[in-house]
């Protein structure tokens, strides 16, 4: 991975990521404000996935996934005001994700999916109030992935994740109040990730990532106030 930059304050946010084995990812832009944000993802090995847009305001969504390879994914779409939110996804080769519904007020949200060929998803829930929100996931086939935790509040987040099968991720740790964030992961099988560390306050992002197996990136320190660079 290769020119993680995230010049951040409250109006801007940049990442740009290029994997060069099996996965190469370019051109992920987060230009953020208030109102705006933008992804862009270009997968060109296994995975190719074109066009993720997220145009953003307090009172709409838009997600725009297309996995050209193995998954192909179309149309997610998320409407979303401050009492409703819906994603719709269409998963046509190996997985068909359908009818991802997002109905959510202030203190409320659920999805439901249903991976219908290699990877079974089922119950993912999302109740989330101002304070809390809580993630469960699991995939039967290649990836089984359990109890995904979000409990949120206005300084807190843990996500915690666990791939069974070709990718175990472990204890991936958010902590985060309105000045600090940190993320840790472990990917023991393909990929491993670890000490991935985002501290971050208004103006502050740091990324630590180190693959050990078919990726090796060691020692991305970004460290400046306005903007990113390792």
């Amino acid at each position: 991975m290769e020119n993680n930059l995230y010049p951040a304050n409250n109006v801007y946010k940049i990442l740009r990521c290029d994997y060069q084995f099996i996965i190469n990812l370019e051109n992920n832009l987060y230009p953020a404000n208030n109102v705006y944000k933008i992804l862009r993802c270009d997968y060109q090995f296994i995975i190719n996935l074109e066009n993720n847009l997220y145009p953003a305001n307090n009172v709409y969504k838009i997600l725009r996934c297309d996995y050209q390879s193995i998954i192909k994914m179309g149309n997610n779409l998320y409407p979303a005001n401050n009492v409703y939110k819906t994603l719709r996804s269409d998963y046509q080769s190996i997985i068909n994700l359908e009818n991802n519904l997002y109905p959510a007020n202030n203190v409320y949200k659920i999805l439901r999916c249903d991976y219908q060929s290699i990877i079974n998803l089922e119950n993912n829930l999302y109740p989330a109030n101002n304070v809390y929100k809580i993630l469960r996931c699991d995939y039967q086939s290649i990836i089984n992935l359990e109890n995904n935790l979000y409990p949120a509040n206005n300084v807190y987040e843990i996500l915690r994740c666990d791939y069974q099968s070709i990718i175990n991720l472990e204890n991936n740790l958010y902590p985060a109040n309105n000045v600090y964030k940190i993320l840790r992961c472990d990917y023991q099988s393909i990929i491993n990730i670890e000490n991935n560390l985002c501290p971050a306050n208004n103006v502050y992002k740091t990324l630590r990532c180190d693959y050990q197996s078919i990726i090796n990136i060691e020692y991305i320190y970004t460290q400046q106030i306005m903007y990113i660079k390792y």
